[in-house]
C-alpha cells in the first residue's frame, strides 16, 4: 500500500505538470473562446471533462494490462516452478475493477484542476499573451513560500521517521508508524520541491549558464539566455524530468530494499545451506562433500533428543553440539559473540532471550536464533560433555558459495555421499523392526534449504 500511495502522488504530480504544459500551449486558443463568447466555467468544464475523458480510459487500460500481466505470470510460474501454490487464473472481483478505476480517475481530475484553474485566471485579451505574462503576483510569491514550507515540513517528517526506526531497533516505535511518516514525508517533500522550483531551477539556471557561457562562447550565452527567459516553462519542463527520475530512483530503490529484506528473511528462516545427516559420517564422506564445487564451508555436528524446558513450552528437542568458532561459517544468523555459555534456541522454543533448562536440571541463560531447525537447540561441546543424550547422530552443516548454483551443487553433494557410502554398512538398508527400533537412519540423508 505504501508504494501504491507513492505512485499515486508520483502520477498526479506528472499528470499536473502535463495538463499545465498543455493548457500553456492552448493559451491563444483558450482566449479565442473567451473571446466568441465562452464562459470561464465552460473553459474550466472543457479542461475537466478532457481530464475525466482520460481518466475513464487510462484507467479502463491499466486495468486490462494489469490482469493480462498478471496471467502472464501465473502461466509462467505454473510452467516453470512446479509445486509453488498460486492460482492457475487471476481472481477478479468487483473491488479488482472499481477501485483502480475509481482511484485513477479521481487522481486525473484532480491533478488537472490546477491547470483548469489557471486556463480561467486572466482576462480574454490578456491570455492572447504568454501564460507567464499573466500570472498573478500573489501566486508568485505565495507558491514558493508554500513549496518550501512543505518541504522543510517533508524532510522533518522523513527524519522523525529515521529516529522512530531506530528506536524501533531498541524496542520502541512500530514499523507500520515509521512506514507511514516515511512514505508521507516523502511525499509531502517532493510536492514541496515541485512548488518550489520556480525560485530553484531558474537560479541552477543562471549558475549553469555563466559556465556554459565560457565554456560555449556565443552559443552558449545564447543557451544560456533563451534558459532563462521563461522561468515557469522552464520550471514546468525541468520538474517533469524530476519526477520521472525519481519515480525511476523510487522503483530502483524499492526493488533494492525488497531484494535485501528477502534475502535477510531467507537467511533466517533458512540459515543453513544443506544438512547431510547419518548416524555417523566418515571423514571420507566429510572430505569428499568439502571438494565439491560451489561448497564454501562445512562443519560436522553432532546431535541427539533431549528434554528441554524453556519459558514457552516442555519438549523434546534436537540438541546440536558445535563448536562456537566455526559455527559462524555455515550458519548464517549465528551470533558472532557466542561464546558457548548460552543455549541458542529456535523460535518455537524460546521467542525471546531466557533461561532453558536441560534433562539434567542444569537451568543456563537461552537466547532466540532464528533459523535453526524447528524444536531444536544448540549448545558448545562443553556444555554437551555433561548431558546424556538419546539417539546421538552426526550430520554435515554446508554453506554454499556466493553465487553457486544450488541445484547443481546439491546434486554434486548427493553423488558425493552416495560414492562415499556405496557397499557400505552405512548405505544398507534396513528392516521395518530395525528402523522401528531406531529414529535415525543409518542412511546418508542430503536435505536442501532454499
Amino acid at each position: 500500500m505504501a508504494f501504491a500511495a507513492v505512485a499515486m502522488a508520483v502520477a498526479g504530480i506528472v499528470i499536473a505538470n502535463t495538463f499545465t504544459v498543455l493548457v500553456a500551449q492552448r493559451t491563444r486558443t483558450l482566449a479565442l473562446l473567451r473571446c466568441v463568447g465562452a464562459t470561464k466555467a465552460q473553459v474550466r468544464r472543457s479542461v475537466r471533462l478532457e481530464a475525466l475523458v482520460l481518466g475513464v480510459v487510462a484507467s479502463l487500460a491499466g486495468i486490462g494490462v494489469g490482469l493480462g500481466i498478471g496471467q502472464v505470470a501465473l502461466s509462467v510460474i505454473g510452467r516453470r516452478a512446479e509445486g509453488v501454490p498460486a492460482p492457475t487464473t487471476v481472481p477478479i472481483d468487483v473491488a479488482t475493477i472499481l477501485v483502480p478505476l475509481v482511484v485513477g480517475i479521481l487522481v486525473t481530475v484532480v491533478s488537472a484542476s490546477g491547470a483548469s484553474r489557471l486556463a480561467t485566471s486572466v482576462a480574454p485579451l490578456a491570455a492572447m499573451r504568454p501564460v507567464d505574462a499573466v500570472v498573478s503576483e500573489r501566486s508568485r510569491r505565495l507558491r514558493p513560500i508554500i513549496g518550501w514550507i512543505l518541504t522543510g515540513g517533508g524532510l522533518a517528517l522523513m527524519v522523525g521517521a529515521l529516529a522512530l526506526s531506530l528506536a524501533s531497533g531498541e524496542g520502541g516505535g512500530t514499523f507500520e508508524l515509521t512506514l507511514l511518516a516515511g512514505v508521507l514525508g516523502g511525499i509531502v517533500s517532493i510536492v514541496g520541491v515541485v512548488m518550489a522550483a520556480i525560485t530553484i531551477v531558474p537560479a541552477l539556471g543562471r549558475v549553469i549558464g555563466r559556465l556554459a557561457a565560457r565554456v560555449g562562447g556565443a552559443p552558449g550565452r545564447l543557451a544560456a539566455t533563451n534558459a532563462v527567459r521563461n522561468p515557469r516553462r522552464v520550471t514546468s519542463t525541468a520538474t517533469a524530468l524530476l519526477v520521472g527520475v525519481a519515480l525511476v530512483t523510487m522503483m530502483s530503490t524499492g526493488a533494492a530494499m525488497a531484494r535485501e529484506q528477502m534475502g535477510r528473511e531467507l537467511d533466517e528462516q533458512f540459515a543453513i545451506d544443506v544438512v547431510v545427516g547419518a548416524d555417523s559420517l566418515s571423514p571420507a564422506t566429510v572430505d569428499a562433500v568439502s571438494d565439491v564445487d560451489g561448497v564454501a564451508a562445512t562443519l560436522l555436528v553432532t546431535g541427539g533428543q533431549l528434554d528441554v524446558t524453556t519459558p514457552n513450552r516442555s519438549a523434546i528437542a534436537t540438541v546440536f553440539v558445535a563448536d562456537p568458532a566455526r559455527i559462524g561459517e555455515v550458519l548464517a544468523t549465528a551470533p558472532s559473540d557466542w561464546d558457548g555459555s548460552t543455549v541458542l534456541a529456535d523460535g518455537y522454543l524460546l521467542d525471546a532471550d531466557g533461561p532453558v533448562t536441560l534433562a539434567d536440571g542444569t537451568s543456563l541463560d537461552g537466547a532466540y536464533l532464528p533459523g535453526l531447525p524447528d524444536y531444536s537447540v544448540l549448545v558448545s561441546p562443553q556444555v554437551a560433555a555433561g548431558l546424556d543424550i538419546d539417539s546421538p547422530a552426526e550430520s554435515l552443516w554446508i554453506a554454499l558459495a556466493d553465487g553457486a548454483d544450488p541445484v547443481a551443487a546439491a546434486s554434486a553433494i548427493r553423488d558425493a555421499v552416495s560414492e562415499t557410502t556405496a557397499g557400505t554398512d552405512a548405505a544398507a538398508p534396513r528392516s521395518p523392526a530395525e528402523r522401528s527400533r531406531r529414529p535415525a537412519s543409518r542412511r546418508c540423508s542430503t536435505r536442501c534449504w532454499p
